[in-house]
């Protein structure tokens, strides 16, 4: 849904920056805002892997495809994990009953949220809010009561805990998920992945491909793709358990797969400019299965 914040937070006007590459849209639609709501300790790397690709849509296209504000609990800068803090647009009481919001954390996810977050992404979602989380975003969702019966995931580091404060709901292992309104990634790359599909759905594979050239990402946004690593690594102590919720306690050696071949340029791609061709459908060979995967 395409929508405008009702309350004015700041410079209400979208962020179009300048750029070398340029990708024009013909069928130019309202500017679609998204609001990123971010709690204590929570991973930069993805919130920022989710924001960035809104930039480059509007930069590439020169136009406000793309609108995003900034909360925190009481309206003030945030603290990562990292330790660098991030401004805000403003607070609880700032956010627009109808935007989309997404719910960032780390890895405190399951009890970082306090109950009148808690209470407002509830209210939010209650009057019609599309809610989702980023990282271990869905961790509040679950404590607000919104992942029932629903298809969700978080970042896979994370999904054991997830699972032992709540019992009855289980995360996929996919890079992120959407069921209806409900978006849910396990961040880092994930995080693009899922936005590039939203730009996708928006205004087509040609355009989200652009996008995700320019953030040097493969442009397959399928969310049915498993978390894991597209490197294996041979362990030292004997077979792992494939699934990565059941990470070895054991140390895996650190050498990549010296087998593993580059990944090749795909035929009808030579004449291409390079930022074209680089983000198609590249492959590699395959290599021996390793029996663990980080």
């Amino acid at each position: 849904m395409s929508v405008k914040p009702s309350h004015v937070l700041n410079d209400d006007t979208p962020v179009i920056p300048e750029g070398a590459f340029s990708y024009p849209i013909d069928r130019l639609m309202p500017t679609r805002w998204f609001g990123f709501l971010l709690l204590p300790e929570f991973t930069l790397l993805a919130f920022s892997s989710a924001i960035d690709p809104l930039r480059i849509a509007n930069q590439l296209a020169g136009k406000p495809l793309y609108g995003w504000r900034v909360f925190s609990e009481e309206g003030t800068p945030v603290r990562s994990s990292t330790g660098l803090e991030v401004s805000v647009h403003g607070g609880l009481v700032a956010i627009p009953p109808e935007l989309q919001l997404f719910v960032c954390s780390g890895n405190r996810g399951t009890e970082v949220a306090s109950q009148q977050v808690i209470a407002a992404i509830r209210k939010h979602a209650r009057f019609g809010g599309q809610v989702g989380g980023i990282c271990t975003g869905a961790a509040t969702l679950a404590r607000a009561g919104l992942l029932d019966g629903k298809r969700f995931t978080l970042h896979w580091e994370n999904q054991p805990g997830f699972i032992e404060a709540f019992p009855d709901l289980a995360p996929s292992s996919a890079r992120f998920e959407k069921d209806g309104g409900l978006l849910t990634c396990g961040g880092g790359s994930a995080a693009t992945a899922m936005m590039v599909e939203l730009i996708s759905d928006d205004y087509g594979r040609d355009f989200a491909i652009a996008v995700a050239d320019m953030c040097l990402k493969n442009p397959d946004a399928s969310p049915d793709r498993d978390q894991g690593s597209a490197w294996q690594f041979p362990c030292s102590s004997g077979p792992c358990p494939s699934s990565h919720l059941a990470k070895p306690s054991h140390a895996c050696s650190a050498s990549r797969s010296p087998s593993r071949s580059r990944p090749r340029r795909p035929s009808g791609t030579s004449g291409l400019p390079r930022h074209q061709a680089d983000g198609r459908a590249w492959s590699a060979a395959p290599g021996p299965v390793a029996s663990c995967q980080l």
